[in-house]
């Protein structure tokens, strides 16, 4: 019994042993937090405040990534807008000026055959009725001037249009699309000068022709006159 309970007293002893030391130990750990808790809450701040500050960078980067794009995307839409109405007002300019010097044309042809008939030895009656001749030796260049003048209008509103698309695309394209090395949907500004000009050119040739020859119907001797000191003035240049 005695053995029995001096091994009481040992395992007893040997269980407040343990005691002081667990106590011992969370004493130390205890000391050590009060030691080390100011400087690991900072850290712990230092590290929220990173990663906040990481986040916002990172939603800032996707916020400009996505509103650029965006905006790529609109200036893209309206440089194929424009593009698309420039070639529209091309093709207008090419199909006005094409039927214009069409039926140019073939009023040239038409007024060639009847004058040829009316020099004609066979006379006029043998091919068409003398006041026809006279009748459409006289409407004929009123009648091409009048078609000159409409297609010369037509090819101007074209090119007014041209302007404006030019000075949209300028405001609101020219810097994003050279940024980004777009091809520009017409040519610069002296090649745009040089076409018009080229097309002003030809239909100011076409009505001073169709007003010469209505001019001669109704004044042919002066006319005839001036002719040939036009005539005799460009050979002389020529030579």
């Amino acid at each position: 019994m005695r053995n029995v309970g001096g091994e009481e007293k040992i395992g007893g002893a040997t269980r407040m042993d343990g005691q002081r030391g667990e106590a011992a130990d969370s004493r130390e750990a205890e000391v050590t937090l009060n030691v080390a808790g100011p400087g690991v809450a900072a850290s712990i701040v230092r590290l929220t405040n990173a990663i906040s500050i990481r986040l916002e960078d990172d939603l800032k980067a996707k916020a400009t990534s996505s509103s650029h794009s965006e905006l790529a995307a609109a200036r893209r839409q309206q440089y194929e807008f424009i593009s698309a109405q420039i070639s529209r007002e091309d093709g207008l300019v090419h199909q006005r000026m094409t039927w214009a010097f069409q039926l140019n044309g073939s009023l040239f042809v038409a007024l060639a055959l009847i004058q040829a008939s009316a020099a004609s030895e066979a006379g006029n009656a043998a091919v068409i009725a003398p006041w026809l001749v006279d009748f459409l030796l006289a409407a004929l260049p009123l009648a091409g001037l009048g078609i000159t003048v409409a297609g010369w209008l037509g090819v101007r509103a074209a090119n007014r249009q041209l302007r404006y698309l030019r000075g949209q695309y300028a405001e609101d394209v020219d810097d994003f699309a050279r940024d980004n090395k777009w091809p520009k949907p017409f040519g610069d500004r002296r090649s745009f000068l040089d076409g018009a000009a080229a097309i002003q050119l030809s239909f100011a040739a076409l009505c001073f022709f169709w007003l010469w020859l209505a001019a001669h119907r109704a004044w042919p001797a002066a006319v005839e006159t001036y002719s040939h000191l036009i005539v005799q003035g460009l050979a002389r240049i020529a030579n």
